[in-house]
């Protein structure tokens, strides 16, 4: 089963910004890795175009971001999707979990550093 998310902003604030979000499972069934075909990124493209349709007639029309988050992609899709994250319309990432992951850690861990820095002696600043 594969996840699809929008998210944005709820009144009051103003409506600057949508995500867009598409997780794709990792493994088959028969516990083989999963491989984004060129069929469903550009199917993610084709969605994400859709919603910035959808909001283009706003004034100030929000920014579209989307990010696919996949185990791995077939090699075209691969050709395709690094094609697509140089469209400036519509802002695309495509990531792989280990990527997801690997950034997350690294978030984490600045997050961290960051934390026990700004605490000197019991006393947070």
């Amino acid at each position: 089963m594969d996840f699809l998310f929008i998210l944005r902003p709820n009144a009051p604030a103003s409506l600057d910004q949508i995500l867009i979000v598409e997780i794709k499972r990792g493994y088959m069934p028969d516990g083989k890795s999963r491989r984004v075909s060129a069929d469903e990124v550009d199917k993610f493209h084709r969605y994400a175009l859709s919603v910035r349709r959808s909001y283009a007639t706003n004034s100030m029309p929000p920014s579209i971001n989307g990010l696919m988050i996949a185990n791995a992609y077939t090699e075209e899709a691969d050709m395709v999707r690094k094609s697509l994250q140089s469209v400036s319309e519509v802002k695309l990432e495509f990531q792989t979990w280990e990527t997801v992951i690997e950034n997350t850690k690294r978030l984490h861990t600045g997050w961290l550093e960051v934390t026990r820095r700004s605490v000197h002696i019991g006393q947070t600043y």
